[in-house]
């Protein structure tokens, strides 16, 4: 009768079928398991005949989802939970006031560890994507604060409900959206953490998608997942930030506030990045706001770990202010000197890194300073922050050091690409690292020199990314000042680099 009753006729009965024959059978304590099972999986297929009159009519849901609850065999109670998800169609594009009495009903059982990954599942399929139903996935994401066991399937089902999109460029698929504005969102989660301040695991899985929000509105190509600064994606969100900020300033203090929060409780790589984004795009912004905080982020370039002491590193270059930072960089050239790596290794790492950062900023740099890092270019476990502090001391101005010594330094970055003890991680920062000598320098003296030797080299170079890595230090030699790399990545717009 469910499966092919004239559907006619079946408005007139659903009720009955519903109320006085599968909710009444399932509810009786007589009812055997094979008749249960049976009943579950008749229910979907009873909801799904009628969708007009189940939209008006939420109680098979509440009945569906205290039934997963209350059932002992597991049997019966996967039967309804699969009954639960079958049903969720029935309600695809739900609005209005049943909308607003369904969204409370799931966001209840998302807090009942048995009906949790069958309640966004559910969410999924009915609810009409928005910022709140982005929000309850993001809750759906984290386990609670109280949970004694992560519940995995939910986690997964949630998580796949918000990423599975991203894929698709333009931010949609089939007409659905996945990622949704970042201001209304931003705005969205600020008034949720002014009445409950949301856990630190609840802040990262908010910030990881607030940052998605962010690349996609700002018209970011390519994927959107690992976004680093600076970039060619930086002056495009530079634009989207400052946009936001002069319609509403307070909701970018907000967002500063709160992922400083994050980077307080839980300094890592997600906190640091989406830090340093704001504050490289949003200095005039973010640096009042974080000028307190000036010491703890000085700390956390000693960090033992190497992505927050890098990440650190440059955002407290922002955060310095002007009349102090040339100060700051002869403290930080004095720990270069003195620390010593064998004891004091994450101190000097962080130095050397911080030493290069600051003086990116500043555009001062002494000769004292490039040849004290570049002394380190001999320590295995070093070379990498020196190499990179080389490359950040001249991306404002040349290295002020004499032919001779230029020659060196040159021979000895060159001698890096081409040492197996080396990883290519260190080998692909030496290209970028020459790269950036070459184009700070109107006509850089030994640029010849850095061409032919690697250009010798496409036969010993076996890594394909290297390879790359290699042809565009040549391509930059070639191009000089002319080259992308030419000016402040975090200031300059693209059209100053097709101008050259």
């Amino acid at each position: 009768m469910i499966k092919y009753l004239p559907q006619a006729q079946m408005d007139q009965v659903w009720l009955v079928l519903l109320n006085a024959g599968l909710m009444k059978l399932l509810s009786e304590e007589e009812t055997d398991a094979r008749t249960k099972l049976q009943a579950y999986q008749l229910f979907p297929t009873l909801i799904l005949r009628c969708p007009h009159l189940a939209v008006k009519d939420l109680s098979p849901v509440e009945f569906i989802f205290k039934a997963i609850d209350k059932e002992i065999e597991p049997d019966i109670i996967s039967a309804a939970r699969d009954a639960a998800v079958s049903m969720a169609r029935a309600y695809r594009g739900i609005s209005g006031v049943e909308e607003s009495l369904l969204k409370p009903l799931l966001v209840s059982r998302l807090e009942v560890p048995a009906t949790r990954a069958a309640a966004v599942r559910f969410m999924v399929q009915a609810l009409k994507h928005s910022c709140d139903k982005v929000y309850l996935l993001i809750k759906a994401a984290v386990p609670g604060k109280h949970s004694q066991v992560r519940d995995e399937d939910s986690i997964m089902e949630a998580k796949k409900a918000l990423y599975s999109g991203l894929k698709n460029r333009s931010g949609t698929e089939k007409g659905t959206n996945y990622l949704v504005p970042f201001s209304e969102f931003l705005k969205l989660v600020l008034s949720q953490d002014a009445i409950t301040e949301h856990s630190p695991e609840m802040l990262v899985e908010i910030i990881t998608y607030l940052r998605l929000c962010l690349a996609c509105d700002a018209g970011i190509d390519g994927p959107l997942e690992n976004i680093t600064h600076p970039s060619d994606a930086t002056a495009s969100i530079r634009r989207c930030l400052s946009s936001l900020n002069q319609s509403d300033p307070t909701v970018i203090q907000g967002y500063v506030k709160m992922i400083t929060r994050l980077v307080l409780a839980q300094p890592d790589a997600v906190g640091l990045s989406a830090l340093l984004e704001i504050v490289g795009c949003l200095k005039q912004v973010a640096s009042p706001v974080l000028q307190e905080k000036l010491k703890f982020f000085k700390q956390l370039t000693k960090h033992v770990r190497e992505d927050v002491r890098s990440l650190s590193s440059e955002v407290l270059s922002f955060l310095v202010p002007l009349h102090e930072i040339e100060a700051m960089q002869q403290c930080t050239l004095e720990t270069c000197k003195t620390a010593q790596p064998n004891k004091e290794f994450e101190e000097v790492h962080g130095a050397i890194l911080r030493l290069g950062h600051l003086t990116a900023r500043s555009g001062s740099i002494s000769k004292d300073a490039v040849q004290t890092i570049s002394d380190f270019l001999s320590n295995t476990s070093l070379c990498n922050a020196a190499v990179t502090s080389l490359g950040l001391m001249c991306i404002l101005a040349p290295l002020p050091i004499s032919s001779e010594d230029s020659e060196k330094l040159t021979n000895s970055l060159l001698d890096m690409i081409f040492d197996t003890k080396l990883t290519s991680k260190i080998k692909d920062r030496v290209c970028s690292t020459l790269s950036q000598i070459v184009v700070s320098e109107e006509s850089f003296q030994y640029k010849d020199l850095i061409i032919e030797k690697l250009l010798e080299s496409c036969k010993q170079i076996k890594e394909v990314e290297l390879c790359l890595s290699t042809g565009e230090t040549v391509a930059s030699c070639i191009l000089g000042r002319g080259s992308s790399l030419s000016g402040d990545p975090w200031t300059k717009e693209p059209s100053q680099e097709e101008e050259g």
